[in-house]
């Protein structure tokens, strides 16, 4: 493909061959192979040079899209090799993340190759040994004992080298430490303290509540209809409304809360 591109913007076969780098008739050879390959002409043989066929002019559109391709995934195949492209799939078991050694690892690993997408499982011991072996995941943060797998390839941190580990510490003015700031501020300041802030909650008037303290007569409702009756009074009051939070929205629907949600 890459002879017949060449071909093409020139135009001319030994201007393309110089550009090449090769003779002229092993090129001239290797077009009418793949003339032949492909079943068709693909230039038109001028006095001076050479002009594409209708066949020839669409092949070049496709040509030029493979030799792209073929760049791309020869760069993408080098980053790959040096570990600056692709994805890991990292494990750990439950506890792994409380250990400053984990996040660390994993975040340093994230700043050296940014193009590496990281992907996250939790998994007890046995079950990231089984996916490791699956080839569902590459690397796991485990707990002794593996077992006697002889497939797998353990490398144990001890306790000492994880204390000699430097501590990380982002810079002044990186997005992290900002973000610790401000919430801080918020918080009023870097000292814990207690503060109290108190709005006071508008209660609504009684005859706000006047359809369900009225008798129902020979109609019954269970309290657990007038409950739900009064929650929706509730949420709809300009005030208290926006306080109400629903947790329970699947278990709302086993009271009758489905219409209540939909507000």
């Amino acid at each position: 493909m890459r002879y017949f591109v060449a071909v093409a913007d020139e135009c001319h076969f030994t201007r393309a061959a110089e550009r090449l780098g090769i003779g002229q008739p092993p090129l001239s050879q290797q077009i009418q192979i793949l003339e032949r390959e492909i079943g068709t002409p693909l230039f038109k043989r001028l006095p001076r040079g050479v002009s594409l066929t209708d066949a020839g002019k669409s092949l070049l559109v496709d040509a030029r899209a493979i030799l792209g391709d073929v760049t791309r995934a020869g760069d993408h195949a080098r980053r790959a090799a040096r570990g600056e492209l692709g994805r890991v799939r990292i494990g750990m078991i439950n506890s792994a993340p409380f250990h400053p050694f984990v996040p660390r690892v994993i975040r340093e690993f994230g700043l050296r190759y940014p193009k590496v997408a990281l992907s996250l499982e939790e998994k007890s011991t046995p079950a990231l040994a089984a996916a490791v072996l699956d080839e569902q995941v590459d690397v796991a943060f485990v707990r002794p004992p593996l077992g006697e797998e002889l497939r797998l390839v353990a490398q144990p941190l001890f306790d000492e080298e994880i204390a000699n580990t430097p501590f990380y510490r982002p810079a002044e003015d990186s997005e992290e430490i900002q973000y610790l700031k401000k919430r801080r501020e918020a918080l009023g300041g870097f000292l814990p303290q207690r503060r109290v802030v108190e709005e006071p909650l508008e209660i609504p008037p009684l005859k706000t509540f006047e359809r369900l303290l009225k008798d129902t007569g020979e109609r019954e409702i269970s309290t657990t209809m007038a409950f739900v009756q009064f929650l929706q009074i509730l949420t709809r009051d300009k005030k208290i409304g926006p306080r109400v939070v629903p947790i329970i929205p699947d278990e709302g629907r086993t009271f009758g809360l489905e219409g209540m949600f939909r507000q």
